[in-house]
């Protein structure tokens, strides 16, 4: 979803900046990104709070701002509670929930100076509704869901619009 969301974004004339863990594997990617004139950049949203923020410093300092932020990194895991090891989940609330709260927690300064921005997360269905074996992943959705409703408070002050999505299966 976050290709095409960044696709039709471009087609509109948009500036982007792009990310993804590693950029050597989507080289067809990166290529389609660049000779239209945007930018991609590295960004594992799990790793280290200060590795990240260094990764969003640069992307901040290619445009100077950042209007529109769609966190749509994210990892699914099948698995009944009593079945998925604790470091599978820890994992997937590392991708799926603590890696958006640490990009979220770097950019929002950035949108509040501006006094414009919106923040997008890509959750899910089962951030609502969740299925047995999706414990972890519908776990991790349900709390990505609460921090987008909690951030939307905090950000309206501030002309900043969060937005939480909420998709069924999509091709």
């Amino acid at each position: 979803m976050g290709l095409a969301f960044a696709r039709a974004a471009l087609a509109a004339g948009h500036a982007v900046i792009a990310s993804s863990r590693s950029p050597s594997k989507s080289k067809d990617l990166v290529e389609e990104f660049t000779s239209q004139g945007s930018h991609w950049i590295t960004l594992d949203v799990s790793a280290p709070e200060g590795e990240v923020n260094a990764q969003l410093d640069a992307a901040v300092a290619i445009h100077g701002r950042i209007d529109v932020l769609l966190n749509n990194a994210g990892q699914a895991f099948q698995g009944t509670v009593e079945d998925t090891p604790l470091g599978e989940v820890r994992r997937g609330f590392d991708v799926n929930f603590f890696g958006t709260w640490t990009v979220i927690k770097r950019i929002a300064p950035v949108m509040r100076e501006q006094k414009f921005g919106t923040i997008i997360a890509n959750s899910s269905i089962l951030g609502f509704a969740s299925l047995p074996a999706g414990a972890v992943y519908g776990t991790t959705k349900h709390a990505l869901t609460g921090l987008m409703d909690v951030l939307s408070w905090e950000m309206m002050p501030f002309g900043v619009r969060v937005i939480v999505l909420e998709p069924r299966g999509v091709r």
